[in-house]
């Protein structure tokens, strides 16, 4: 008789819930990859540094300190005299010219074709007044009147002959052994070249010259900018020509090498510091006052009820674009790739202590469930 053991049948097991292990235990790295649309990105290579402006080689790049070259001439004056101020004030005007004459086609030719020719030029026009003030005013008027004035005052209270440093300098006995030594190669050297220079200089200007010696200073005068220049200019050219007989002596030598450089490297230091500001500073004002008069720019109430000036994508006829909402839903999408753990749904809010104290159950196939009995 063989004696068989009986087998024992294990109980079967109910297999365990699977579990959400992203829910609980997401990755260290949170800063997962994400695509954006190609709707969402900019149709822009270059980021648009004044606002509601456009990008412009003339006003967002280094040839914009071209416009500033008035005040260079206004304090370069002790060695250039008026011909100083009339070239620099040469420079800014072509360039605020090239700035208008390649800005105004461009946008012309960038206006819908739904627009008639009227209409364009009636835009273009509302562009031309709108720009030409910019300049007049950011160019060719406060500008001179910050910079030039301050290297202005620098050199009556600061450099002068009469002031503290003018003296001490003027009586410095290095200096005066110096310019002792240098005199005669200066004037051997500088005044036939001075003197050839101004002669052309003045023979160049000399049709300018006849007509402004026909018209009235006084009139003259009443010219914004340029007025003044113009009557000055007979005065100018005078003293060009008798540069025939200019010498040099000491202390005019020690004037341009020791006290003249100080106000004019103030002059030129300040001009980066505040083309750039006073820039945006004006573009500012012009959005709150003649760009909505133009219909350039429109006043709007954001969220906060804050009132804008924004930009008129109308104005030159081009339908308003879904750009700015593409661009919000591409920015929620990348939030919600940074931060995975903000889709978690927060536990049912039911015991007395957790809207008082903040504390939570656990929540999961192994504590409470969604909603906790009452007990």
């Amino acid at each position: 008789m063989t004696f068989t053991p009986a087998t024992s049948k294990k109980p079967a097991v109910a297999p365990l819930p699977e579990v959400d292990s992203a829910r609980f235990w997401p990755p260290l790295n949170r800063r997962q990859p994400q695509t954006v649309p190609a709707t969402a990105q900019s149709t822009h290579s270059h980021p648009q540094k004044h606002g509601n402006e456009d990008p412009s080689i003339w006003r967002d790049t280094a040839l914009r300190y071209l416009g500033y070259a008035d005040e260079v001439g206004e304090f370069m004056g002790p060695y250039m005299g008026g011909l100083g101020k009339m070239l620099g004030y040469g420079i800014s005007s072509l360039y605020v010219l090239a700035d208008m004459g390649t800005t105004l086609p461009q946008k012309y030719h960038d206006a819908s074709p739904a627009l008639s020719r009227g209409q364009k030029i009636k835009k273009t026009g509302a562009e031309a007044l709108d720009l030409g003030l910019f300049h007049y005013v950011a160019t060719l008027l406060v500008p001179p009147m910050l910079i030039g004035k301050g290297a202005h005052w620098v050199d009556k209270f600061v450099t002068a002959d009469n002031t503290w440093y003018g003296k001490k300098v003027q009586q410095s006995p290095a200096l005066n052994a110096w310019a002792q030594k240098r005199l005669p190669w200066a004037n051997r050297q500088l005044q036939p070249f001075l003197a050839k220079q101004g002669h052309g200089i003045a023979k160049f200007m000399a049709p300018v010259e006849r007509w402004v010696q026909k018209k009235n200073p006084q009139i003259l005068k009443r010219i914004p900018i340029f007025g003044q220049l113009l009557a000055d200019l007979p005065g100018d050219l005078a003293a060009m020509r008798g540069l025939n007989d200019f010498q040099f002596d000491e202390q005019k030598i020690i004037r341009l090498m020791a006290q003249k450089p100080i106000p004019v490297a103030i002059g030129i230091g300040l001009v980066p510091l505040i083309a750039h500001p006073f820039d945006k500073l004006m573009l500012k004002i012009q959005d709150w006052t003649i760009r909505p008069l133009l219909g350039k720019n429109k006043l709007e109430r954001d969220a906060q009820g804050r009132l804008k000036s924004v930009k008129n994508p109308t104005f030159w006829g081009h339908p308003p674009s879904a750009k700015p909402a593409v661009e919000a839903a591409a920015k929620a999408s990348q939030l919600v790739a940074y931060f995975p753990l903000n889709q978690r749904n927060r536990p049912y809010l039911s015991y007395p202590t957790q809207t008082r104290f903040g504390i939570y159950p656990p929540t999961g196939p192994w504590g409470y469930s969604s909603r906790p009995p009452v007990f």
